[in-house]
């Protein structure tokens, strides 16, 4: 019965949309578009022009701009950005280069390229060609009606008042909401500008939004204004030359996959991201003969009012660094700063520097199909600037106590120039190089002469913060010790910017990139995701936290007197400020040299160049760094901790930031993912080359535990140690999941360990030599079992649902082949 029920509804159903269908198709096809004005019928409405490329027309209610049929399927860029207000100097997501192609139904669409896939026409068979066309058609991104025609109809104009006033498809902030919903009668249209390619609208957001209360708290009010530029500018219509990535140098990247050779072996290639500097005619026997040349067409780079002083100065000089660093592809005055501010934020063939209180920003806009940078927005970052500074005075404590005084303001330019020097550098196309911070030795980076001819590493693109290996005495100035551009950036410059002969180019850079075979400072290796790359430096890790500590022990000694020259009145505060950053300092350099212990660095395999794919920390090196952070941190507060004044008027003991240290170490040697390293480590190398987990274990049970010894220390800080490490183990054995990923290695493994802990904890709460030590042991055997058992019930849980499932499966197998 139930069956015919069913098929009854499921008739009528069809019914009703054959029905519907029938009404659909009867129905009277939709009036053609609204016709667009003539252009006489257009300006008679009071309309003034402004601009004569890419012009705007508006009677200050309504704006319109006037696209030419000479601009049409030709690259523009559009833009956004906030130039004052909250979220200074953000741009907008739809800052992009677009193209404008003839629409149906009196619309101009912009289209949605396809360039993640293509194909040589000269290359290919034009049948291949043919069929790739067909099936890779770009998309139609969005239409924008037409609403009256140029002068003799050279020419469309659209309504762009909602996207100047509000937000539309041309001009928008979708990224960010809280701007882009302006309120009608408070928004202005400040200036409509002529640019030399384009137009520029300056206009004024003024928004409100109530945000949602919650536990009984009603909603809050926020209200935002903000100015924004927005823009539209022709782009050159001539094309670049692409050049093809390699891994061996760190540049960004636009992806492709190719099928002009064969259309069944597609090959995925990559092209760089880098700026047009071409050879002038007049100039190309020169640049052949090595002679030095300016570009045809340089980059420019503008320095908005915010960096001023002596900051202007230290981007001034970071630019010179760059510029000088591009004679290796020969050319000179690349980046040619301008006076005064620039015609608009975004502009062709250039950059634009702002310095503001947000996080660092680099906004780039590119060609996908060439690889060409066509224009930058660079925000060097106050927020991370007034963060580093108290980290590099601490660095420099005991090399130069000056660095709290008369070197303050300079210490601020240096990291301002070097943080710049960074994104200036991602600016023309490089990435963050993770390899150069281990090239160095410590050695180098305590003679005055080495680091200023070669820097603090190979590149600037390092990371790394300040030279903090220099001891008092070393005479590094202090300019130095903040790093230069150095031999990788040249080099890298001279791969992405060298302008060859035709036919010579490949021949040219497969030569060039041979370079770094045997020459370390031109190694490259991309930017590990760690916050810690400030506090590791040279190729020696652990010798250069040694130095660093050694430096620590040095400037503790003076604390209290430079505490007080700093504050002849009430030097309290100074001495908490000086203390504290030297104890956090030290757990600093301790959570830096995590990196070198079960390190796999994976090498770019190419035929000729590497023939190993992975290169693996030694055995000793690892040990050594490990022994070194166990003892450290396990072994008791350091006198020179414990000798404070922090301890009389506050307490504080040392033993506070000594458990920050532990909670770290703890996590570290906890963590299944570094655990699981170690142990693949010991799968790809030899016996007896590899620093193993149980190896680790048995260090680690010796650090914290006594090796379980009937003596064993249970002590204040001791038992914090026991509980911090057995806390963070239990968390890192659920955080696994192990009950997912029962039967893998480092499942096994941490399961194994867990019992033996157990296991020698409850031997001690029966064997130690302490009757109160047994209690205590048998207390933290108690609680790690009760925490083990939680977790081993949430296995059994899973085991039984698994077995449910697969009889559940089983059976449901046997249904369908029985065919019921």
């Amino acid at each position: 019965m139930k069956r015919y029920i069913l098929l009854g509804l499921f008739l009528l159903l069809g019914a009703v949309m054959q029905l519907s269908a029938q009404e659909k198709k009867a129905a009277p096809a939709a009036p053609n578009a609204k016709q667009p004005l003539a252009y006489e019928a257009f300006v008679k409405q009071g309309m003034r022009k402004v601009g004569e490329v890419l012009p705007v027309y508006t009677n200050d209610k309504q704006y319109y701009l006037e696209i030419g049929k000479e601009d049409l399927n030709r690259d523009l860029l559009v833009s956004g950005v906030i130039v004052k207000g909250p979220w200074c100097g953000q741009s907008s997501a739809v800052t992009d280069r677009i193209r404008f192609v003839l629409g149906k139904e009196n619309t101009l669409d912009v289209m949605q390229e396809v360039w993640d896939a293509r194909i040589d026409s000269t290359l290919s068979e034009p049948s291949l060609v043919e069929a790739f066309e067909a099936s890779n058609m770009p998309s139609v991104k969005f239409s924008l009606p037409i609403f009256a025609y140029g002068k003799d109809e050279n020419s469309y104009i659209i309504d762009i008042t909602k996207d100047v006033t509000s937000a539309g498809k041309l001009f928008a902030f979708p990224d960010l909401q809280w701007v882009n919903r302006p309120v009608a009668n408070r928004l202005t249209v400040d200036t409509v500008c002529p640019l030399q390619e384009g137009v520029k609208l300056l206009v004024v957001h003024a928004q409100s939004d109530r945000t949602k209360g919650g536990f009984g708290m009603s909603g809050i009010e926020k209200h935002n204004t903000v100015r924004i530029e927005w823009a539209i500018q022709r782009l050159p219509q001539a094309v670049m030359a692409t050049r093809e990535a390699d891994p061996r140098v760190g540049y960004g990247t636009f992806a492709y996959a190719d099928y002009s050779e064969d259309p069944l072996q597609v090959k995925n290639k990559s092209i760089i991201r880098r700026w047009r500097l071409e050879v002038k005619p007049e100039d190309r026997t020169k640049y052949e003969n090595g002679e030095l040349v300016e570009p045809a067409d340089p980059i420019r780079v503008y320095l908005n009012a915010s960096v001023d002083g002596g900051y202007r100065e230290a981007a001034v000089k970071a630019v010179g660094e760059w510029n000088e660093a591009f004679a290796a592809a020969g050319f000179k005055n690349v980046l040619q700063l301008q006076e005064g501010e620039a015609p608009a934020q975004w502009g062709y063939h250039s950059i634009v520097v702002s310095f503001l209180e947000c996080l660092p920003k680099l906004y780039t806009v590119s060609n996908p199909y060439t690889g060409e940078i066509l224009a930058a927005n660079v925000v060097v970052s106050l927020i991370d600037l007034q963060k580093s500074v108290p980290t590099v005075q601490s660095f420099l404590q005991a090399y130069e106590p000056k660095v709290f005084s008369e070197l303050r303001e300079e210490v601020r330019y240096q990291v301002f120039r070097r943080q710049f020097s960074f994104q200036l550098g991602n600016a023309l196309g490089l990435l963050a190089n993770d390899a150069s911070r281990g090239v160095y030795a410590p050695e180098q980076l305590r003679d005055p002469e080495w680091v200023s001819a070669n820097g603090i590493s190979p590149s600037m693109m390092d990371c790394a913060l300040v030279d903090f290996l220099v001891q008092p005495g070393d005479g590094v100035a202090l300019e130095d010790l903040f790093g230069h551009v150095s031999h990788y950036d040249r080099w890298a410059l001279e791969f992405g910017y060298r302008v060859y002969p035709e036919g010579e180019e490949k021949a040219a850079i497969r030569a060039l990139l041979m370079q770094a075979k045997e020459n370390p400072f031109l190694a490259y290796a991309p930017k590990a995701k760690n916050d810690l790359v400030p506090y590791n430096l040279s190729s020696d890790a652990l010798a250069a936290v040694k130095l660093g500590m050694k430096n620590i022990d040095a400037a503790w000694a003076d604390v209290e007197q430079l505490s007080k020259a700093l504050d002849k009145e009430d030097s309290w505060m100074s001495y908490v400020q000086l203390a504290n950053g030297l104890m956090q300092l030290r757990n600093f350099y301790l959570k830096g040299l995590q990196e070198e212990v079960g390190a796999i660095r994976k090498n770019p395999s190419i035929k000729g160049y590497s023939d190993e794919a992975f290169t693996f920390a030694t055995r000793s090196e690892q040990k050594a760094v490990m022994d070194y952070i166990l003892s450290e941190t396990y072994s008791g507060v350091p006198a020179w901790m414990q000798r404070t004044r922090l301890r009389g008027l506050s307490g504080n003991s040392g033993e506070e930031p000594m458990t920050i240290g532990m909670t770290w170490t703890s996590q570290f040697v906890t963590n299944p993912n570094f655990l699981n390293q170690l142990l693949l480590c010991e799968k790809e190398q030899r016996p007896g080359k590899a620093y193993t987990a149980a190896e680790l274990y048995s260090a680690v049970n010796n650090a914290v535990f006594d090796n379980f010894s009937t003596n064993a220390s249970f002590d204040r800080f001791s038992r914090r140690a026991h509980y911090i490490f057995m806390d963070a183990f239990v968390k890192s054995y659920v955080a696994m999941d192990v009950v997912k990923t029962m039967g893998t290695d480092v499942s096994n493994f941490m399961v194994m360990q867990m019992k033996s802990t157990l296991k020698s904890l409850e031997r001690l709460s029966q064997t130690h030599e302490a009757e109160a030590g047994q209690a205590y042991f048998r207390g933290l055997y108690v609680y790690a079992q009760h925490l083990f058992d939680a977790a081993e019930k949430q296995i059994q849980l899973h085991k039984q649902a698994s077995a449910k499932a697969l009889a559940a499966e089983e059976f449901g197998n046997m249904y369908n082949a029985a065919g019921l």
